[in-house]
């Protein structure tokens, strides 16, 4: 082998070397963590410090360290980036409320999934409708996902905005029963008749007929397949 070549081989493996000592140094130990998207949030509360400063950054576990995150159920979504030499970079999205659910252990904020953002144990004046579990006990609070309930946050979720706000507080029975209380007293009854996809386009379809009369609406029953049975007061 000329010399020349041999000299090359031998320089770009010292460089190899060279680099993997370098990138296995103390300069790309973790030092530091950022948090981006959630106001108030510590990252103390997300990071499991012990196991990650110190720690090479190219050695990071980024799937245990979001799946470790995603233990705080008011964050929907954690995207981890590492910023050289020794930051990691936590994008938090966090959960939108949809309504609150009152169980026997407290008020839960809750968004369309079921996951609890907020426990409180007696709410005042509420900017999001109250689903009354009657006959329902819940037992987790992480996540709230009996069946009936998914099946109302579901309906609530795909309610038009303008609809949604008319709604005050919501009756929640075993077997899909549910009852929709509307700021003006008037009363929604839904069963198993209909899916949570097809109830959101009947209830705003009428609401829209009745838009100058809905003060007078005393009840809406959806329960039954055909005309939707109402009565004025």
């Amino acid at each position: 082998m000329p010399r020349r070549r041999f000299g090359r081989l031998l320089l770009f493996f010292l460089l190899g070397v060279g680099l993997i000592i370098f990138l296995n140094s103390d300069f790309f130990r973790v030092k530091e963590i950022e948090i981006v998207g959630m106001e108030g949030i510590e990252s103390g509360e997300l990071v499991p410090k012990e196991e990650v400063l110190g720690l090479n950054i190219f050695h990071v576990d980024k799937n245990f360290l979001v799946d470790y995150a995603l233990r705080d159920s008011t964050i929907r979504e954690v995207r981890i980036n590492r910023k050289l030499p020794a930051t990691l970079v936590y994008y938090l999205q966090a959960r939108e409320p949809l309504a609150w659910v009152e169980t026997g252990s407290g008020f839960f904020l809750v968004d369309e999934e079921g996951y609890s953002i907020e426990k409180k144990e007696e709410v005042g004046e509420l900017d999001f409708p109250l689903i009354k579990l009657d006959g329902i006990e819940m037992e987790k609070e992480v996540r709230l996902d009996e069946d009936n309930l998914i099946f109302c946050l579901n309906l609530l979720e795909n309610l038009d905005q303008w609809v949604l706000e008319k709604v005050t507080d919501v009756v929640l029975k075993p077997r899909r029963n549910v009852k929709l209380v509307l700021q003006e007293g008037g009363h929604i009854l839904l069963g198993e008749a209909y899916s949570s996809e097809e109830l959101p386009g009947l209830i705003m379809g009428f609401m829209r007929e009745l838009e100058n009369e809905i003060e007078r609406l005393e009840y809406l029953d959806l329960r039954f397949k055909g005309r939707p049975v109402y009565k004025l007061k």
